[in-house]
C-alpha cells in the first residue's frame, strides 16, 4: 500500500531492506518485461524493481503521465 512510502523515515536503516511483492501482469506485458530482461542481461525481478523504483519516483515528483 502507499501509505508505507510515507513511514520510511522513521524505519531503522537496519529495517530498510528490500521487499518480496507480487502482482499480477497482462501477458503482453509480461513478454516484453523477458525479452528487455534478456536484452538487458538482467533478470525479470531486477528489471521490474527497476521500472517500480523509476515509476514511483515519477509519480511521486508528480509525473504521472505515462511516456
Amino acid at each position: 500500500a502507499l501509505h508505507h512510502l510515507h513511514t520510511h523515515m522513521n524505519t531503522p536503516n537496519y529495517k530498510r531492506t528490500s521487499q518480496r511483492v507480487t502482482i499480477t501482469v497482462p501477458f503482453h506485458v509480461h513478454e516484453r518485461i523477458c525479452a528487455l530482461a534478456t536484452e538487458q542481461g538482467r533478470s525479470h525481478s531486477n528489471l521490474m524493481a527497476y521500472m517500480l523504483e523509476r515509476a514511483v519516483r515519477s509519480f511521486s515528483l508528480g509525473l504521472t503521465q505515462p511516456v
